[in-house]
């Protein structure tokens, strides 16, 4: 099995959509600490990776390729040091998890993976668009790609709304207005996945 990733702009409703998913089967797995509840056998650990996969035998074998990868990530990134090194750091945890989770018997639900860290990394402009591109097409194969991708989107006022009402969408905007974050954000996901 495998997993599957909800992408869309902030506030679309992703983890909602995901916690449906999950809340209609019971043998998915909660592949994301938001979306764990106390019921489900399957979730993940304090590190966001299920248990029976974060052996350090299982993260080490493909530890090199994770690490070239993210290397190579942070080359076409356009960003101040700071955040380079923070999304260096990121995109190599999200790929270690998204290989450890494509291994996996079972099936897992994420709310947040690689191509929604592609999508953002795009409207705060630190990738160009043709690298966005370029990484998530490269990042929806096998070993980092998930099974099914699910896209949620809402029209831009109905987002404008969630967000100014959202304290984590609200410190993540920065210095950016509301308008400035939803429409990099909407524009980006249409410039990646509708263009």
């Amino acid at each position: 099995m495998s997993f599957i990733e909800f992408v869309g702009p902030p506030g679309s409703g992703k983890t909602t959509a995901a916690k449906q998913l999950l809340s209609l089967d019971h043998q998915l797995g909660a592949g994301r600490r938001t979306l764990v509840d106390t019921k489900r056998d399957l979730q993940v650990g304090r590190f966001g990776v299920p248990h029976h996969l974060s052996s350090v035998w299982r993260i080490l074998t493909g530890f090199p390729r994770d690490l070239l990868l993210a290397i190579n990530f942070s080359l076409v990134l356009q960003a101040p040091i700071g955040a380079r090194f923070k999304r260096t750091f990121a995109i190599w945890g999200l790929l270690v998890k998204s290989r450890l989770l494509s291994s996996s018997k079972d099936l897992w639900v994420i709310d947040q993976g690689l191509q929604q860290f592609i999508l953002t990394c795009r409207a705060y402009r630190y990738l160009q668009e043709q690298h966005a591109s370029f990484w998530r097409d490269k990042l929806k194969k096998k070993p980092y790609g998930a099974d099914e991708l699910h896209h949620v989107t809402l029209n831009y006022d109905v987002l404008c709304e969630r967000i100014k009402t959202s304290e984590k969408h609200i410190q993540q905007m920065g210095k950016l207005s509301l308008n400035e974050y939803v429409s990099r954000h909407t524009d980006s996901y249409y410039e990646l996945w509708h263009s």
